[in-house]
């Protein structure tokens, strides 16, 4: 099962620019964030570098995504080689007929049933 994760990197590095642009005062922020007012001062002074619960509790405040919304998803390419290995016969000449069938599905488009 795989989860889509923004990366820690990636969250830090907005969340730290988020805390460059903020106008609010530590208190002002500590209290809008509900975010102990040293772990606010010791953000804007030294940059957010480590996942914690007032660094998620600043990416909530400023909405930065830092959580998976992603449901997880089955493993597509361990189900596809299953089912092949299903199908096959062991025969070289099957695996050429197989491999040219999922070839000439290239120019397929598939859309996503689940529009709402």
């Amino acid at each position: 099962m795989n989860k889509v994760q923004p990366s820690w990197a990636g969250i830090s590095r907005q969340l730290n620019e988020k805390l460059r642009q903020c106008k609010l005062n530590n208190t002002e922020l500590s209290k809008a964030s509900n975010v102990d007012y040293y772990a606010i001062r010791r953000f804007k002074l030294n940059g957010v570098h480590n996942k914690s619960e007032s660094a998620n509790k600043l990416c909530t405040y400023f909405q930065i995504l830092h959580e998976s919304t992603a449901k997880e998803q089955p493993d597509d390419l361990t189900k596809l080689l299953d089912e092949i290995k299903a199908v096959w016969d062991g025969s070289e000449p099957h695996a050429k007929l197989l491999t040219n069938l999922i070839r000439s599905t290239k120019s397929f488009k598939v859309e996503d049933s689940k529009k709402d």
